[in-house]
Parts: structure tokens; sequence; C-alpha cells
């Protein structure tokens, strides 16, 4: 269970969120055993017969790392496709300065 304080938040080093990205020192250590397990070498070299083999799964991760996965595009529309309507805006923590 996340640690609070007396008012509810979230003590530091506590977010309440247990998922995500691993903490660096221990994503160093799962890339070293995997090194060591298995050499980059001989992982390049597999991708590489993959690629010669033209498995479509092998070309797709080759493409996909060496230029990047094209953009992808979404298009939000409002009720049955129709526009987006804007019925109030309401501004919140904007003051005046003096």
């Amino acid at each position: 269970m996340p640690k609070r304080d007396k008012q509810g938040r979230f003590v530091k080093g506590h977010s309440g969120n247990p998922g995500g990205r691993p903490r660096r020192a221990q994503e160093e250590e799962i890339k070293a055993a995997l090194e060591k397990a298995v050499p980059e070498s001989t992982v390049l070299a597999q991708l590489a017969a993959a690629i010669q083999r033209r498995e479509s799964w092998a070309i797709s991760l080759y493409l996909a790392y060496k230029w990047g996965q094209p953009v992808k595009r979404q298009e939000v529309s409002g009720e049955d496709g129709g526009p987006i309507l804007i019925t109030s805006v309401e501004f919140v923590g904007l003051e005046d300065e003096p």
C-alpha cells in the first residue's frame, strides 16, 4: 500500500503507481545480465540472418530502429464525425497581477 502523509498526499518516493519505467540502476543490471547471457554480437548476427531469410518481423524491427516509425495521426471529431462544439471556457487559477 502506498505511503501517505497526514493530508493524504503521497510521501517522497511513493507515487502510488507501482508500474512504469524501472530505475536506472535496475535497468543497467538487467542489461548487463542480458549481455552476459547472450552477447550483442550474437543477437545482431541472428537479426541479420533473419533479414537475409526475408522474415518480415526482422525487417520491420530493423527499419523501425534504423529510420523510426511513421507518425501516427489520429483525427478527433465530435458526435457522429461532426465538429467539436465548445460551449464554454472557464479560466481557473488566473489572477490579475498588481
